[in-house]
């Protein structure tokens, strides 16, 4: 239906369709046309509308959702919903996250409201383009094919709390380093993931600098008795005046 006098992406994409000469009948709560990326006799494309106006396609004869989209002249953009935080807020810096292969896999942004307020949100990589959220998106290490590389040269990586520490580190020292998505992990692995640990599977050194507040401990008491072992070393390290890395290297310490 019409929100708001918006065309949504599943009217967007019924129309789309009628104009391409395949119109689509409702069947159940979906609905059912001929597939525009194949010669289609019988309706053999199922389109959907998911709990949060996503707009979803199943071809039964086996087309890609690429070809799909392209023989309608459709983007990602115009099967997703406008994401309010997009549309009411700055988008104040990104940070794209690799697989070893360095492919994108998801991004983190960080926006600000017109109150100064800061707020993260993860986004995985379709195509060109990026969805609201992470789905079941792989997680992984931020800077992996770096870090992945610096373990087979014996270099030791530096874990932080953020990527912003990641950049200032790295940057600002020429250090390895690396964090997970989300902040600080409680201990309970939902953050800084088993995957996440086997990423560092070879590293022969591993130093973690944390926040100086609780769930920094936490988050290095955990990473610590994940990774330590009888082949790998791991020191944790805090600013003795500051709050992180970052704010320990702006004020001009090494």
């Amino acid at each position: 239906s019409t929100l708001g006098g918006i065309v949504t992406p599943l009217e967007n994409v019924l129309q789309k369709l009628e104009a391409k000469g395949c119109p689509a009948k409702q069947r159940g709560s979906g609905w059912q046309s001929r597939c525009p990326a194949h010669e289609d006799k019988t309706p053999s494309l199922s389109i959907t509308e998911s709990a949060d106006g996503k707009v979803l396609f199943h071809c039964h004869a086996g087309c890609q959702i690429t070809e799909i989209m392209a023989a309608v002249g459709l983007t990602y953009n115009d099967i997703f919903l406008p994401d309010p935080l997009r549309a009411n807020n700055k988008q104040q810096k990104e940070y794209i996250y690799y697989n070893e292969n360095s492919e994108r896999l998801y991004r983190v942004v960080k926006y600000l409201d017109q109150d100064g307020n800061k707020t993260f949100r993860q986004q995985a990589a379709i195509g060109d383009s990026w969805a609201h959220t992470m789905g079941q998106t792989r997680r992984v290490l931020y800077y992996l094919p770096r870090v992945r590389a610096a373990i087979d040269l014996g270099r030791t990586i530096w874990i932080v709390e953020g990527e912003k520490d990641v950049e200032n580190l790295s940057f600002q020292t020429g250090a390895v380093a690396t964090c997970n998505p989300g902040g600080a992990d409680p201990g309970t692995g939902g953050k800084f993931t088993a995957e996440m640990v086997d990423q560092l599977r070879g590293a022969r050194r591993i130093s973690i600098i944390i926040d100086n507040d609780l769930p920094g401990e936490r988050h290095a008491r955990y990473l610590a008795e994940q990774l330590a072992s009888k082949t790998v070393q791991v020191t944790v390290w805090r600013s003795p005046t500051h709050k992180d890395i970052s704010d320990h290297l702006a004020a001009g310490h090494g």
